[in-house]
């Protein structure tokens, strides 16, 4: 299997040709910072509000998923893992007191349904350094 782009930069890229082709560095510094919610270079690829609205106006192909009783369960321990090991960018939803995942990647989404939760697809998934 091919390795999944984790960097931030590249999809940040990716995006913002889709958007805007004549973007300039400063529209890529501004996405880079606002778009994603954990700033440090190891963060993971959880998107900001503002992020997610950019990657549903440049219509990134995007799966949901129930949090499942993983997140209720402790949901500070079920986010620093999303934050460690979804190899993707993906969106927390919080809606009717349930919460769900918005993955923007076709081939996670089918390795999370192949799974049958999110929290099972976490845990074969090792820790991005």
């Amino acid at each position: 299997m091919s390795a999944f782009v984790t960097d931030r930069q590249r999809i940040t890229r990716a995006v913002l040709n889709v958007l805007k082709e004549d973007h300039t560095e400063s529209d890529f510094e501004i996405a880079l910072y606002r778009w994603w919610k954990n700033p440090r270079s190891t963060g993971g690829l959880r998107l900001t509000d503002e992020g997610h609205k950019f990657f549903t106006h440049a219509e990134i192909e995007h799966h949901e998923f129930d949090a499942g009783d993983a997140f209720y369960e402790g949901y500070m321990k079920f986010e620093l893992m999303l934050d460690r090991r979804m190899p993707c960018p993906y969106y927390l939803i919080y809606q009717n007191k349930r919460k769900y995942i918005r993955v923007y990647d076709s081939r996670i989404s089918t390795l999370i349904a192949l799974y049958d939760s999110v929290q099972k697809f976490l845990d074969t998934m090792e820790e991005r350094k």
